[in-house]
C-alpha cells in the first residue's frame, strides 16, 4: 500500500486520500437510522412540490414561481455551480432553516489549522450560522451536476474547521470547549442532496492540526436516497416525485441538525 503523505491543504483541496490519512470513513444509513424516524407534517406549497420545473403553470403563487425559477436555472445551466449555491440557499430559506438569531449565508471562510499551518482555510458554499456569536451550525458543499468531484471530503474538512472555530468562539465567550461535536452537513450535486452527520472529536482535530494519523476511526453517517425515478433516469429535483421526497428529507434533517446545534449553542 502506498504511503499516504499528509500536507497542509485548505479544505477545497481535500480528496478521498485525505480522509484515509486521518482515518475517516463515511457509511450509509437507512432513513430510520439517520433521521431517527423524524416524520413531521409540512405545509410546503403544493405548487412547489408538484409543478413541472420547466414551463410551469403561469398562474403559480409568487413563492412557487420564484422557487421554481431557481430550480430552472440550475437545470438549464448544469455546469454553473453558482446556480446550485443559490438554489440550495433558497431551499433552506423556503424550509425555514433560519430564524431570529440564525442566518443562511454564502462563501463563509473558516480558518483551518492543519499540519502546523495556521494560514489555511475551509470555505463553505452555503452555511447556517448563529449570527450573534458566529458559531457554525450546518455546512453545505455544492457542486454542479457535471462535476461531483470531492464534495464529500471537502465538506468533512469544513466540519473539522468548524469544530476548531466553534471551540475558539466558545473559549472567547468564557464557555467550556466541547471535546466532541456532531456537525450536520449537506452536499448538493446539481439538484441531488446527500446528508451527513460528521462527529468531530478533539483527537481528530488534534491529529489534523499536527498532521499526524488519528488512532481512532471517525465514522461519518451519510444518507443519500435514490427514488425509483432517479435510478431509471438520474433525474433530480426536476422530477416532482423526487422533489417531494428531497424536500421532506430536508425537513427531517432540519430537526436532526437542530438537536446537534442546540448542544453547541448552550451558554450563548
Amino acid at each position: 500500500m502506498p504511503r499516504l503523505i499528509r500536507s497542509a491543504k485548505s479544505g477545497s483541496a481535500w480528496e478521498a486520500n485525505d480522509l484515509r490519512m486521518y482515518n475517516i470513513t463515511a457509511s450509509d444509513r437507512s432513513p430510520e437510522e439517520f433521521f431517527l424516524n423524524q416524520n413531521h407534517p409540512h405545509t410546503i406549497d403544493h405548487d412547489i412540490l408538484y409543478s413541472p420545473a420547466i414551463n410551469p403553470n403561469p398562474n403559480l403563487s409568487p413563492a412557487a414561481a420564484r422557487y421554481l425559477r431557481f430550480l430552472q436555472t440550475t437545470i438549464r445551466f448544469p455546469r454553473n455551480e453558482g446556480a446550485v449555491d443559490v438554489f440550495v440557499l433558497n431551499t433552506l430559506t423556503l424550509l425555514n432553516f433560519d430564524g431570529p438569531d440564525i442566518t443562511v449565508t454564502q462563501n463563509h471562510i473558516i480558518p483551518l489549522t492543519i499540519c502546523g499551518d495556521t494560514a489555511r482555510v475551509a470555505q463553505t458554499d452555503v452555511c447556517l450560522m448563529h449570527l450573534p456569536s458566529g458559531v457554525l451550525l450546518v455546512l453545505i458543499e455544492s457542486k454542479s451536476a457535471t462535476s461531483s468531484a470531492n464534495a464529500e471530503p471537502q465538506v468533512i474538512a469544513q466540519a473539522i474547521a468548524a469544530f476548531q472555530s466553534n471551540n475558539r468562539i466558545r473559549k472567547l465567550h468564557g464557555l467550556a470547549v466541547l471535546p466532541t461535536t456532531v456537525i450536520p452537513c449537506i452536499t448538493m450535486l446539481g439538484t441531488h442532496p446527500a446528508f451527513y452527520l460528521v462527529p468531530v472529536t478533539e483527537a481528530l482535530s488534534t491529529a489534523v492540526i499536527g498532521g499526524r494519523p488519528c488512532d481512532t476511526e471517525t465514522d461519518v453517517s451519510r444518507f443519500q436516497f435514490l427514488s425509483r425515478t432517479r435510478r431509471q433516469t438520474m433525474a433530480g429535483m426536476e422530477d416532482p416525485e423526487y422533489r417531494r421526497q428531497a424536500l421532506e428529507n430536508f425537513l427531517a434533517f432540519k430537526e436532526v441538525a437542530r438537536s446537534h446545534w442546540e448542544q453547541v449553542l448552550q451558554g450563548f
